[in-house]
């Protein structure tokens, strides 16, 4: 690791330590740099002086590293002291059109917030949940998604317009069943207080859903390393996926768009697949060959039997025809028919002497199939190290059009708030007797409840739909 590389890697693990009200303390020092009293002191007479503040700069500097590697100690210990790291034990998933995931530790506060698309990404822009309660946060994300009009106020006639999909997964079932029940209840509950017509759907999360998003994040997984995350509990998979993100948010410099990133690596990883899929193909059949080499060698060297006797056979029956031809046209042929077969058969019967006698023709063999194995490996190898560097490639140019996106997105943002929370207003000051609306939303509840089931169905149907009302803002 280069020396630019180890201080940088140096620097993440001391702000990633450093509690975050002394780490913007730190970073809003402003350091005068007046030089006077050390040019007065070089200028001034007097060895001893020289040497007596040789002696205490160099105590000075001995005793700044001292302190500095005792930091380095005692920071991480003190920073866990101050900041345990949680454990996130449950994934929770809001699907409004914004696609969010909310990591949760074992009292169901957040860890961490996943932005999973550019509408998610711009909702959350300069949002903080992290070590709120989820369910308090579910509610400052509906909100948001209403006044940025993902949720609409207007009033639904045999058509849904509002749709919330709650999605958990948990290691604990029962605890994934209180949790979706405790935040449909929150959604239906915000529903009712603003006086919206809109449904909610939930469903687990399944484990193989968790382990391809940990796979997206993870471009440069192996295949053994993606069949092993199968194996691991759901309390790993959700630590892994936490810590995939934050590596991603750290080298992005701000929340990264799964998104974008699913965008320039899918191409990519579809284009190497299909071609290591091919080279897969080739190399098992060439190693399935030199697993049974011995049981196919015998094989052939039996079919090369059958061939000279097959062979021999013909050539009898030539010899017969050439003997009682008498066209001379006609025994030309034959002869040169006869010429062909009796090369084959030396040909055969020399595999065949190769074959039965020693074993160099045997090794000879053997060692092609190494090769040829070797040298598919050396494929795939080569393959991987190319798909790699064309995900380095374009995740070069994802950073920089994410750059520019920061910006963008926090404009979109005021933009989407100013132009839908005026609308939002003018509806909480013009709400309805509640008893009236409660009875028309049980009823239309009622009424929507088949469409409900097949919205569940065609749940990404009805995000293209609703995505279209917004691909002003979103197009970026």
């Amino acid at each position: 690791m280069k020396r630019k590389n180890i201080l940088s890697q140096l620097k993440l693990e001391m702000e990633d330590n450093l509690p975050n009200n002394v780490l913007d303390s730190v970073k809003n020092v402003k350091v005068k740099k007046d030089l006077t009293p050390v040019y007065e002191e070089i200028n001034s007479p007097g060895v001893v002086s020289l040497k007596t503040n040789a002696k205490f700069i160099t105590g000075f500097m001995v005793l700044a590293v001292l302190l500095f590697s005792f930091l380095l100690i005692i920071l991480p210990l003190l920073n866990k002291v101050i900041n345990p790291k949680s454990t996130i034990v449950s994934k929770l998933g809001i699907d409004i059109n914004p696609s969010i995931d909310l990591m949760l530790d074992e009292n169901d506060e957040v860890v961490l917030c996943l932005a999973k698309n550019k509408h998610a990404e711009i909702l959350l822009n300069g949002e903080n949940f992290v070590g709120k309660p989820v369910g308090e946060v579910t509610k400052q994300i509906i909100t948001l998604a209403t006044k940025a009009g993902y949720i609409t106020t207007e009033q639904a006639n045999d058509d849904i317009q509002n749709a919330v999909l709650i999605t958990a997964i948990c290691e604990d079932e029962s605890k994934q069943e209180n949790l979706l029940n405790s935040i449909k209840n929150e959604v239906k509950n915000f529903y009712m207080n603003n006086q919206i017509y809109g449904v909610v759907l939930t469903e687990f999360s399944s484990k193989q859903e968790l382990v391809d998003l940990v796979n997206s994040l993870n471009y440069d997984l192996s295949e053994t390393e993606k069949e092993e995350l199968k194996n691991y509990s759901v309390k790993k998979l959700n630590e892994i996926l936490s810590e995939s993100y934050t590596q991603l948010k750290r080298r992005f410099r701000s929340d990264f768009i799964i998104e974008e990133l699913n965008k320039c690596i899918n191409p990519i990883y579809e284009e190497y697949e299909n071609v290591k899929n091919e080279i897969d193909l080739k190399l098992k059949d060439v190693e399935t060959e030199f697993a049974n080499f011995e049981e196919i060698w015998q094989q052939d060297t039996e079919l090369c039997k059958q061939k000279i006797a097959m062979l021999e056979s013909e050539i009898a029956v030539l010899n017969e025809q050439i003997e009682e031809e008498e066209d001379p046209i006609m025994l030309a042929k034959l002869q040169i028919e006869l010429e062909k077969k009796q090369l084959f058969l030396l040909s055969e019967q020399k595999e065949l002497s190769d074959r039965e006698n020693g074993s160099a023709m045997f090794n000879a063999v053997k060692n092609d199939l190494v090769k040829e194995i070797n040298k598919f490996k050396e494929q795939l190898e080569q393959k991987e190290d190319e798909y790699l560097q064309k995900v380095e490639t374009e995740l070069v140019k994802v950073k920089d059009s994410v750059d520019k996106l920061d910006a963008q997105i926090e404009n979109k943002k005021d933009e989407l708030i100013k132009t839908y929370e005026v609308l939002f207003d003018k509806h909480l000051n013009a709400l309805d007797n509640y008893n009236d609306f409660y009875n028309n939303y049980t009823n239309w509840l009622v009424d929507v409840a088949p469409k409900t089931e097949q919205l569940e169905k065609d749940w990404n149907s009805y995000k293209e739909k609703w995505e279209t009302q917004f691909a002003n803002y979103i197009n970026f």
